[in-house]
């Protein structure tokens, strides 16, 4: 039930209709950082009131995409009112690198030696003293910083689903609910969610990690 919420919530941010990309970042961001707010709750209450409250926001994400203007007037209401630090940083500033002048006088022409360097991943590659860092190197940084980060992101996901479907069996023990019943429905859920885990560490976080 709270991960079908968290779903559908993150899914509407990301289709709603509006001409400024930064909106839907900012709306996944504050979906993102309630959930992560909420997901040690453990008082039965509290959790009934943010199941109503995500039921209200799908509803909303919903109307808004039958162009219902209300609703969608709504939904950037309550992102204005958001906090700050739950919309995520604001969009950086274009930056224009000084203007070289020109050299006065000509400098000899002069080869500096060649040395290898390893990275963290053992690989081997040329670097030139004194001399810009070559565009190839700079891309292949990048990828890598790039790979390694989305694994990351995608790892405390994965985590915020595991604390989310406990929260649930909680709730659903609470409750009165059989185990045998919410563990046959959750059950197959909890174990996809641990295999992704799996593998997002063994593949992504713990190979860049060496």
């Amino acid at each position: 039930m709270t991960l079908t919420l968290y779903r559908r919530l993150l899914l509407g941010a990301k289709q709603f209709r509006t001409d400024d990309e930064h909106i839907r970042e900012q709306l996944v961001n504050v979906i993102r950082y309630r959930f992560r707010q909420q997901r040690h709750e453990r008082s039965p209450r509290h959790i009934a009131g943010n199941i109503w409250q995500a039921e209200q926001a799908v509803a909303l994400f919903e109307g808004a995409g039958q162009s219902d203007e209300v609703a969608r007037q709504l939904i950037l209401d309550i992102l204005e009112a958001s906090p700050k630090k739950a919309r995520g940083t604001a969009t950086k500033a274009n930056y224009e690198p000084p203007v070289k002048k020109p050299r006065k006088f000509s400098l000899p022409r002069y080869i500096p030696p060649k040395y290898h360097q390893r990275d963290s991943t053992g690989r081997t590659f040329t670097r030139v003293k004194g001399h810009v860092q070559p565009p190839e190197l700079s891309m292949i940084i990048k990828h890598r910083v790039q790979k390694n980060q989305s694994s990351v992101d995608r790892y405390h996901e994965l985590m915020e689903y595991m604390d989310m479907i406990k929260a649930e069996k909680q709730l659903l023990r609470f409750c009165g609910v059989d185990k045998r019943v919410y563990d046959a429905e959750i059950g197959e859920y909890e174990a996809s969610i641990r295999d992704a885990i799996k593998t997002v560490y063994k593949g992504g976080i713990k190979e860049n990690a060496r």
